[in-house]
């Protein structure tokens, strides 16, 4: 079977400040019920003990909400791994598995009023640099990030 992105999201192109193309995503209702359930399966395989790292990008403000109630009595380490934007359109550009411009449409707004257990710059380093550096901060540290997110709740995109 053929996966269609078109019945769970849209994607407009447009010219940023610099003349860059840039691709803003767009959700429709069923993208939404599809990432809920994600958000719950998730929880499902925490909840039996499991340890899981999820690779994520909260687009929809709204996102945030359900991920916090989806989760409510687990520990879970908000964690953001970011790079400079020319490594980011490298990278992206690498991969080929986004549209051109994705990761610009996303760049300057994606952390906007989250707040985070551990942030990691791994423009110059390696995916194991990183996994040992998340390993460590767990192995120290209580998660906090989403907690306070939860007393708050706010992310005004």
């Amino acid at each position: 079977m053929k996966f269609d992105r078109d019945k769970i999201m849209t994607i407009d192109y447009y010219q940023d400040e610099n003349g860059d193309k840039v691709a803003k995503v767009k959700f429709n209702e069923l993208g939404n019920k599809i990432i809920y359930g994600m958000h719950r399966a998730i929880a499902s395989y925490a909840f039996e003990g499991t340890d899981i790292v999820v690779d994520y990008i909260l687009y929809e403000k709204e996102w945030l909400s359900n991920l916090i109630i989806s989760t409510f009595g687990l520990d879970v380490y908000f964690i953001s791994i970011d790079a400079s934007i020319d490594m980011i359109n490298k990278r992206e550009l690498a991969r080929g598995t986004s549209p051109e411009g994705h990761a610009r449409s996303l760049y300057k707004n994606i952390h906007k009023n989250l707040i985070y257990d551990l942030a990691i710059d791994n423009t110059n380093k390696t995916p194991k640099d990183c996994a040992v550096e998340i390993i460590d901060f767990i192995k120290n540290n209580k998660p906090a990030g989403l907690k306070q997110m939860t007393c708050c709740n706010k992310r005004n995109d």
